[in-house]
């Protein structure tokens, strides 16, 4: 193919020597028949490399039509790219319900995959070193605000109490906060009165810290029998600016995030258009 000799590949299993040159040959070319759109797919499919591709795109989105083509492709794959998030969304309950897990496993898939947090941060910074301590999440929220995450295990009980007997709950002193949970409320108090000090704004350049909202993601609700599961409830209201998530729960999130969005992107409305562009469909060469 020439687009091949243009971008100096030699074959379809050697990615391209300059991504530029691609770019360049596609400019230089007065349209795009399929014999040309194969051998682009065959050229830079097949790149592995994040920046490479990331270059091809912006040489190709330079212009004001090259934004506009690639806004309608990019609505072409909604559905594909909400199934990747679904399928991290999935990987993520899959980890959760490994016994195997530990805190360790799902902080890396946190860090890797932070929207599974939510869409209300502008920022999620892991392992921040304080002076009091080292803090798993410090989350930034839309509007310059902190919020405080700390992850225990997924292993770990929430809440202990004997089973019920036909139905009939056990006596109320026979709760208890499991011992995971109550030192991992001990511990994000002394961190939240870390943030609230004039140190962290001057030693680590984050502002608007006091007094942060508190998440502490423990356990898994699913296991737990209904009147356990009603204390938590009960505790998450009871508390001032601390809620207690399990894992199991913000994998419920991710996925009705997801299923949101998909709801709003996929929605059947007239499309805006652009009056000062106009897309013509590729023409058949002439014979």
């Amino acid at each position: 193919m020439p687009l091949r000799s243009i971008a100096g590949v030699a074959d379809v299993g050697q990615a391209p020597a300059d991504v530029g040159a691609v770019a360049a040959a596609l400019q230089a070319l007065g349209g795009l028949d399929a014999e040309i759109i194969a051998a682009i797919e065959s050229v830079l499919g097949r790149v592995e490399d994040r920046e490479a591709k990331l270059a091809f795109l912006r040489a190709l989105t330079a212009d004001r039509l090259g934004r506009y083509v690639t806004s309608e492709v990019l609505g072409q794959r909604i559905s594909e790219r909400l199934g990747d998030a679904r399928d991290v969304a999935d990987r993520y309950a899959r980890l959760v319900d490994d016994p195997q897990s530990t805190e360790t496993h799902l902080q890396g898939f946190i860090e890797e995959h932070p929207w599974l947090l939510g869409l209300d941060y502008a920022q999620v910074r892991p392992r921040r070193l304080l002076p009091r301590g080292q803090m798993d999440f410090i989350l930034e929220r839309y509007d310059g605000y902190h919020d405080l995450l700390e992850l225990k295990s997924p292993q770990d009980p929430i809440v202990s109490a004997p089973a019920a007997v036909d139905g009939v709950p056990p006596v109320a002193s026979s709760f208890a906060l499991s011992p995971d949970l109550a030192q991992a409320l001990a511990q994000v108090h002394v961190y939240r009165d870390t943030m609230s000090a004039d140190v962290v704004d001057r030693l680590y350049g984050l502002r608007n810290t006091r007094d942060p909202r508190i998440i502490i993601v423990i356990g898994r609700a699913g296991p737990l029998p209904d009147h356990r599961g009603r204390v938590l409830r009960e505790l998450n209201l009871s508390l001032h600016r601390v809620e207690i998530v399990p894992y199991d729960v913000l994998a419920s999130r991710a996925r009705t995030i997801l299923d949101n969005v998909e709801r709003h992107l996929t929605a059947t409305r007239p499309q805006d258009k652009d009056p000062e562009i106009e897309v013509r469909e590729p023409q058949a060469p002439e014979t």
